[in-house]
Parts: structure tokens; C-alpha cells; sequence
């Protein structure tokens, strides 16, 4: 009953009143949801020291919980992307925040270093089944032509739920424990879930809608190797999704030539974005001279510069690039590289010039990251939208992996930070390549339906 309008907007509406209702309703679910999900996941870093200190266990010891989850949490995104486009997306986005926020209810009641690696590693596997529906959902209820700065604004979530969980644990941990940093989340988590069910709906059809592509005007597209045929309706197309399977998933996305090309830039994006995370405060204070609390403030503005960064990104590729959302990875890239030597040679004890640097890279890695989900689900076609958002999620996370141990090693093997810095160049030059091989390229959609 909660969200039970749809009786009154039928009498009261115009079609294209309907359309921008839905659409706002379903984009602001998906961003709450979506936070929620970060809320939920982000919360164990904040815990990790009450931990250590009450249980005793080191930091070895709990490294190995985080570092395993993360590696099936990269793992999971595929396989829940190919479960997500054969199924209805909306209930595995519920289900997965809801039993992600259960799993954190469990992780605060136990005291087990063996329990806690299981709960935690279960809570990945549900944490993997949102994004690869969020991207079905995007690609359902928004068009090509706009597709690029929805995706960034559903994007930012992601910031808007770390900075959300880190000032709340801040405020309440002190004084409640580390087991709150689950309990609380835990319990807005589980009440989210309810309002994402509630609110969300498959695409536009479920709602007495024309499809996203007959309300633009132009017949449902739908890509199959060497066969592409077109569906003049809601209903043909409808049918054409329920038979996906393992064919049309090889077809579509792991013989896409394009689609492992974005995530491979995502491996490179991720590693260099990982390597600054983890490193760039150690960076900051030890070979450019600057404070704890400068390189804490920094990392942060490298995060809010973030937001604007993938918002214009998606802006650029829409509006600008008409679908060639490549072009402005390329660009975003370049942008990175520069970023990236700038930080190299900015003398030390420069503070002006440190934080200028560290929100240019913000900027433009949350850009490129943008644009590699973007065109992967161009790529695809909606049909397998969370399948390919999966899968460059995937290889995303092994870029994590590789940051984390490879450049550990460089500072050690190094006896500085020069391989590490040309280790990130390097990634970066890569992923700029991998953009460039797809400079020309872009969704079918763009061509028929005369986008530009």
C-alpha cells in the first residue's frame, strides 16, 4: 500500500509525466539501495580495530578475512550478473541487501575469527547481486541517449554510502563497541531492503509503460552473433529475454570482443585507484613531507572530486560524444596519466599543489571507471547488461588484488616509491589503450534510432 499509486497517476497524468515519475522513483531506490549495500560492506574497516583489541587477533589474522572477501566478492559479480538477466532483478537486488544486512547481524554476535571469515565471505557473495541488477535496471528504464549521466548519478551512491558509514561509526563506536558497527547498519540495511522491493519495478512494462525503446521511438534492439534481428514490440522482446542462457551469454558478452576489452581497462583502472588508496597517504607523509591529518583530508577530497568526475564523464559521453563513450575514457585517461606524473615531481612540503594533484586524480579515475560500466553495457546490449556489468566488475577486483600485493612488494622490492609510480603509470598508459582500441565504437542503438 505504501507505494500503491499507480491508480492515481493513470487518471491524472500524461504518459510523459508517468515516464519522469517512475524514472525518478526507480533512480532514487536504486541510489538508496546501493548505499545501503556500501553502508553495509564499508563498515568492517571501521570495526577492525575493536576487534583487533578486544579478541586479540592480529593483524595478519584479519587481513586474511578481508583480502578473501574480497576475491569472491570480484568472482560473484559475474555469476550474479548471469542469475540477474535471466531473472527478475528487483527481487535479487532485494534479496541480496536483505541477506547482506543479515550477515552483518551475525557478524557482530560472534567472537569466532573462522565464524566471522565465513559470515563475512557470505555477506560478498550477497553484496556481488547488486550492481550486476542495478545495471539490468538502468539499462530498462533509460535510454541511450541518457543512459551515460544516469549511470554516473546511480554511480555516486557508492561515495554517498562510504562517507554516510564512516561518519555514523565515528559518532556512535566510541561509546557503543565494535559490535554495533554491525548490529546498527545491519538493521537500516534490512529496513532498505523493504523500501527497495517496494519501490523498484522491473522495467516500464510492469507498470502499464510502453519499453524504454517504443517510448522513444524507435522498436527494441537485440544483438545475437551474426544474426542481429529487430522486435517491433514490448512482447517479442520480452520473449526474447526469458531464453537467456549460457549461449546467448558467451555470444553476448564473453566473445564480445568489446566488453573484455572495458574490463581489462577496468583492471587498470582499479589497480591504480586501489594503489592510491592504499598507499597514497604513506606516500603523501613520507616522501612529499605533508601531515597525517593533509593526507587524510586529501583522500578524502581524492573521494568527493570523484563524484564530480563520473557525473561529467557520463554528461560528456551522452551529450557531447553521441555513444562514443570510449572517446572520453581515452580523454579521462590522459587526463590521469598527467594527473599521475604531476604527483611525482610536486616538491615537497607544497601543500597547494599536493592537494591540486590528488583531486585532479580523483576526478579522473572515478571518470574512467564511469565510462568503462557504461559502454560494457552498451556493448552487451540490455539483454546481458548485468552480466557484462559483472564481468568488469570482476576483473576490477583482480586489479584490487594486484594492488594490494603487488605494490607491497614494489615498496619493499623498490626501497622507494618510483616503481610504484611507474608501475601506476604503466596501468594507466594500458587502460588509455584499452579505450582507444574501442575509440570508434558504440551501441547499435545510437545508429538506429539516430541518436547523433
Amino acid at each position: 500500500m505504501l507505494f500503491n499509486f499507480n491508480l492515481m497517476l493513470k487518471k491524472n497524468l500524461t504518459e510523459a509525466s508517468l515516464y519522469a515519475y517512475w524514472r525518478f522513483r526507480i533512480m532514487f531506490f536504486l541510489m538508496l539501495g546501493y548505499a545501503a549495500l556500501y553502508f553495509i560492506r564499508h563498515n568492517i574497516s571501521f570495526a577492525l580495530p575493536g576487534i583487533s583489541e578486544s579478541l586479540g587477533y592480529s593483524k595478519i589474522e584479519l587481513g586474511m578475512l578481508t583480502s578473501t572477501s574480497c576475491v569472491i566478492y570480484g568472482f560473484g559479480k559475474v555469476i550474479s550478473g548471469l542469475v540477474g538477466d535471466k531473472h527478475s532483478a528487483r527481487v535479487i537486488f532485494s534479496l541480496g541487501l536483505l541477506c547482506s544486512a543479515i550477515a552483518n547481524m551475525f557478524m557482530g554476535s560472534t567472537s569466532s575469527l573462522v565464524t566471522m571469515t565465513i559470515i563475512w565471505s557470505l555477506n560478498s557473495c550477497f553484496q556481488s547481486m547488486g550492481a550486476p541488477s542495478c545495471a539490468k535496471l538502468l539499462a530498462y528504464w533509460f535510454s541511450h541517449r541518457t543512459f551515460g549521466v544516469h549511470w554516473a548519478l546511480w554511480s555516486s551512491s557508492q561515495q554517498i554510502g562510504s562517507a554516510i558509514i564512516g561518519i555514523c561509526i565515528a559518532a556512535f563506536l566510541p561509546i557503543l563497541g565494535w559490535r554495533y558497527a554491525f548490529f546498527l547498519p545491519g538493521a537500516v540495511g534490512m529496513f532498505v531492503a523493504w523500501l527497495v522491493f517496494a519501490g523498484i519495478r522491473n522495467d516500464p512494462t510492469a507498470v502499464g509503460l510502453k519499453s524504454v525503446e517504443e517510448y522513444d521511438g524507435a522498436p527494441p534492439v537485440v544483438k545475437h552473433a551474426g544474426n542481429r534481428r529487430k522486435k517491433t514490440n514490448a512482447k517479442a522482446a520480452d520473449e526474447e529475454d526469458g531464453s537467456y542462457g549460457l549461449k546467448t551469454f558467451a555470444d553476448l558478452v564473453l566473445r564480445n570482443k568489446m566488453v573484455l576489452t572495458m574490463s581489462s581497462a577496468n583492471f587498470f583502472s582499479y589497480f591504480v585507484k586501489m594503489s592510491i588508496l592504499n598507499w597514497a597517504p604513506m606516500f603523501l607523509c613520507e616522501a612529499k613531507g605533508v601531515s597525517t591529518l593533509s593526507a587524510g583530508i586529501q583522500a578524502a577530497i581524492f573521494h568527493i572530486t570523484g563524484i564530480v568526475g563520473s557525473l561529467y564523464a557520463g554528461h560528456l559521453s551522452d551529450k557531447f560524444f553521441s555513444g562514443h563513450r570510449a572517446r572520453v575514457g581515452f580523454i579521462f585517461s590522459i587526463g590521469l596519466i598527467i594527473s599521475m606524473a604531476a604527483l611525482c615531481f610536486v616538491p615537497a612540503g607544497s601543500q597547494v599543489l599536493s592537494i591540486i594533484t590528488m583531486l585532479s586524480l580523483g576526478f579522473f579515475i572515478a571518470g574512467t571507471q564511469v565510462i568503462v560500466g557504461i559502454a560494457a553495457v552498451d556493448f552487451a546490449s540490455k539483454k546481458a547488461a548485468g552480466t557484462a556489468s559483472g564481468l568488469t566488475g570482476t576483473f576490477g577486483y583482480l586489479g584490487t588484488a594486484a594492488a594490494g600485493i603487488g605494490t607491497a612488494f614494489l615498496v619493499k622490492w623498490g626501497h622507494g616509491w618510483n616503481l610504484v609510480f611507474s608501475s601506476m603509470l604503466l596501468a594507466s598508459c594500458l587502460g588509455a589503450m584499452c579505450f582507444l582500441l574501442a575509440w570508434n565504437t558504440r551501441a547499435r542503438a545510437f545508429d538506429d534510432q539516430k541518436y547523433g
